[in-house]
């Protein structure tokens, strides 16, 4: 599947949305963007993804693809499935992080939404239950990040790119305390945070 010249309907702000960005300027796809205002009705949007969601890929043959899982699927058997290079060890270990990455943005997104409601309507669990999962995944990171720029040496992989849209949603979205707490995923994020596809796609560069 060839997904040069395919379509991407965004939203500047969505994680999910720009872990698909990263891979693609990444992989060197040449792509448009289209930014949509998801907060409010999309007829465009609704009328090829019931879901009204972003990220959904427009292929140049005019096939829809939906979801990040799903676009980067795509994305990675056109490469000719590059993890089959890594041992089974360090597959496990992408396939964890690409989980607690994607897992912290949806945690995310939903502690912000709780925040937009009157703070006599939010529900104090939420912010306890994003606490935590904050501090037990960036704590376990911590120890295996260590000094390296990269989960696997000298390899940049979706992991890295989950992970470190996780870690700007955070700051983004959340807290930037962690950086405090954590230098080890600190260091590593403002790693990541100069390359050119992250400083392409921030979600700051909207504010």
């Amino acid at each position: 599947m060839d997904l040069n010249g395919s379509t991407l309907l965004i939203s500047r702000r969505s994680p999910f949305a720009r872990r698909v960005r990263l891979a693609f300027l990444e992989a060197g796809i040449e792509f448009t963007e289209r930014i949509l205002e998801v907060f409010h009705p999309n007829a465009e949007l609704n009328a090829i993804n019931p879901l009204g969601r972003v990220p959904t890929l427009i292929l140049r043959s005019g096939q829809i693809c939906v979801d990040s899982h799903v676009i980067l699927a795509r994305l990675y058997e056109a490469q000719g499935h590059p993890y089959q290079k890594y041992s089974e060890a360090q597959r496990h270990k992408l396939d964890f992080w690409t989980a607690m990455g994607v897992g912290l943005c949806e945690k995310a997104v939903e502690f912000f939404f709780e925040t937009l409601k009157p703070e006599s309507h939010r529900d104090p669990d939420i912010r306890s239950e994003m606490d935590g999962a904050v501090s037990r995944t960036l704590a376990l990171f911590e120890q295996e990040i260590g000094d390296r720029e990269t989960l696997l040496p000298s390899n940049l992989t979706q992991a890295d790119l989950d992970m470190g849209t996780a870690l700007a949603y955070l700051s983004f979205r959340y807290s930037k305390d962690w950086m405090t707490q954590f230098p080890s995923s600190a260091r590593y994020f403002q790693s990541l945070s100069r390359r050119k596809s992250f400083l392409a796609t921030r979600p700051e560069s909207v504010e």
